[in-house]
């Protein structure tokens, strides 16, 4: 379980390029979004280091625009209730009023009016990184929530006293956890429609993910985890039953498993992939930056309890242009 994965020369954790898969004359061939182009697909590299490591990151899934405008349409639609970006005196209000604004998780509910969320959701390049993961494209998609870390460093609270440190604003430190119970056979989604049947995780794979709508550096704050311990958890678990509820397991602290912890630094852009039996959590921002992501997650259509949370046209947003694949992600249309 003691091992630490790779990071590339720019201190960002190794990541993989998504793929475009084409079949020519019967030869496989993958075009990347840099506009190379490889004849092997790079699904089982992706897999092998999924199955290792228990988390791995595909990169430019997202352009820098669509990170941009994802990112502006949360103060966009906050500017009313007084929220603005430009003015660090006003975020206080509105972090102490989300329910998990301490863990840096915007909003109370699963956001379905978020356009920009939407899309995202149905993009091709996020269905095809999925894919790569999870081997099938036959996929369903959840709808989620962001998550913002404030900047804690060089805030002017346009006070008189000028800029200072903010640790007050920073989210919880060494938070280590599964949002699972591999003991009970449940697992904690709230955006996605549940069954209630129980899950054998040795058989059944449940994955969680993010969009990186900003770099997420060491100092920025963002994902940490125990990498390989999705190998280990569920006997962890079945010997810790105290620190766990139905669906959820907190590592407590003076855990050895802390020893272990790892912070993932990853570029904008990218979608983050991780078994739920890795122990994950985040850690505090430290930086004058924002770190943002959207959270999101892909279910196979069989083999799991889960199913679309809002599987019905009517119910999105009359603006919203739903693709074709989408409609298939959203479960309004099945998969052929």
């Amino acid at each position: 379980m003691a091992c630490l994965a790779p990071l590339d020369g720019d201190g960002f954790v190794k990541s993989f390029p998504v793929a475009e898969v084409n079949y020519i004359n019967t030869v496989l061939y993958v075009k990347f979004l840099d506009g190379t182009c490889w004849h092997l697909d790079n699904a089982p590299e992706v897999r092998s280091f999924f199955n290792e490591f228990g988390f791995v990151v595909i990169s430019r899934v997202l352009t820098a625009e669509e990170c941009d405008a994802t990112f502006e349409e949360f103060w966009d639609w906050r500017e009313r209730d007084g929220l603005l970006r430009s003015n660090p005196a006003t975020w206080e209000p509105y972090w102490k009023n989300q329910r998990f604004g301490r863990l840096g998780i915007m909003g109370n509910f699963s956001d379905i009016h978020s356009l920009r969320q939407l899309s995202n959701r149905q993009n091709d390049q996020v269905h095809e990184a999925f894919a790569r993961v999870l081997g099938t494209h036959k996929l369903w998609v959840d709808h989620d929530r962001l998550g913002v870390m404030r900047p804690t460093v060089d805030i002017d609270l346009h006070d008189g006293d000028g800029p200072r440190i903010m640790e007050s604003w920073r989210t919880l430190s060494n938070w280590l956890h599964l949002d699972c119970n591999p003991t009970e056979g449940f697992a904690s989604i709230g955006s996605f429609a549940d069954s209630g049947s129980k899950i054998d995780f040795g058989k059944t794979l449940i994955i969680q993910g993010l969009l990186t709508l900003t770099d997420a550096t060491v100092v920025d704050g963002g994902f940490h985890c125990v990498p390989g311990s999705h190998n280990i958890s569920t006997d962890w678990a079945a010997n810790n039953q105290l620190h766990g509820t139905r669906n959820n397991m907190q590592v407590p602290q003076g855990d050895r498993l802390h020893e272990f912890v790892q912070q993932i630094p990853i570029r904008k852009g990218c979608l983050l992939v991780w078994n739920s039996l890795l122990f994950h959590g985040n850690h505090p921002n430290s930086s004058e930056r924002f770190r943002a992501v959207q959270y999101i997650r892909c279910m196979p259509t069989q083999g799991t309890p889960y199913s679309p949370l809002v599987s019905d046209a009517t119910m999105f947003p009359e603006e919203f242009k739903m693709s074709e694949r989408g409609m298939k992600l959203f479960g309004i249309s099945a998969w052929p």
